[in-house]
């Protein structure tokens, strides 16, 4: 346990892309770019948390 940081980072990563992705999409494409938006943002969110996850885990073998 113990790894809010970790975890925050990448949210807060994601919530910049969001913004990012909204805005551009938006002006892009309309109401296609508002639905697409969270899709990307939820998927980098997902490979942020799975970078940390596998960082982490050799951390945790490293130690044993």
């Amino acid at each position: 346990g113990g790894y809010d940081k970790q975890y925050s980072r990448c949210f807060q990563i994601s919530v910049l892309v969001t913004i990012i992705a909204n805005y551009g999409l938006i002006m892009l494409r309309g109401i296609q770019g508002a639905a697409f938006a969270p899709l990307l943002s939820e998927g980098v969110l997902s490979i942020l948390l799975m970078r940390e996850i596998r960082s982490v885990e050799k951390q945790i073998s490293e130690k044993k």
